[in-house]
C-alpha cells in the first residue's frame, strides 16, 4: 500500500504479488476468493481479520453472495435473512446531476446537501421528467425538484 500512496501503482502490485496476493482470472476464482475469505478468518468467526476487494460491483455482487452463502451453511447468518434495500449511486459529476436527460422514471435521489428546499439527506422517487427534474412521492410526503436547484413544490 505504501508503494501505491506514493504513486508507485505497478511496485504496489508486485508487492501484492510477490506476497501471493494476487490471483489471475481462472474458472471459479470468486468460490476461491470465498475460500480464502473462510481460512483467513476462523471460518468466517473473525471478519475483521480479512478485507475483500472485487474490481467490479457485479464481482462484489457475486463474492458476496459466496461468502453469504459460507456463512449460512456455518450457521453464522440465518438461513432466512432480511432483505433490505441498498441505493447505489452513480457517483455522477456535478454537470450530469444537472442534466435532466439523466434521470428516469422510478430512480431514488438522495440529496447530500440542501437543494432547493430540500435537505441534506431526503430522498424521493423520480416520477417525471421535464424541463427540471421531477422528484416525486419522498418517503412520506410528495415534493418536487428542478434540476437548476429552484424551489421545492409540496
Amino acid at each position: 500500500m505504501c508503494k501505491w500512496l506514493r504513486g508507485d501503482a505497478k511496485g504496489g502490485m508486485e508487492a501484492l504479488d510477490a506476497m501471493g496476493w494476487i490471483k489471475e482470472e481462472e474458472a471459479g476464482y470468486l468460490k476461491s476468493a470465498a475460500e480464502d475469505y473462510f481460512r483467513l478468518t476462523d471460518e468466517g468467526k473473525k471478519p475483521e481479520q480479512c478485507l475483500v476487494v472485487s474490481p467490479t460491483w457485479d464481482e462484489n455482487h457475486r463474492l458476496t453472495e459466496e461468502i453469504r452463502s459460507g456463512l449460512k451453511q456455518r450457521g453464522l447468518l440465518p438461513a432466512e435473512g432480511v432483505r433490505l434495500a441498498v441505493h447505489e449511486s452513480f457517483r455522477w459529476t456535478v454537470q450530469q446531476k444537472q442534466n435532466p436527460n439523466n434521470y428516469q422514471f422510478g430512480q431514488i435521489v438522495t440529496f447530500n446537501q440542501p437543494m432547493g428546499g430540500w435537505q441534506g439527506g431526503e430522498s424521493g422517487t423520480v416520477q417525471r421528467v421535464e424541463a427540471g427534474v421531477r422528484v416525486g412521492e419522498s418517503f412520506g410526503w410528495t415534493g418536487a425538484a428542478c434540476a437548476d436547484g429552484t424551489g421545492r413544490e409540496i
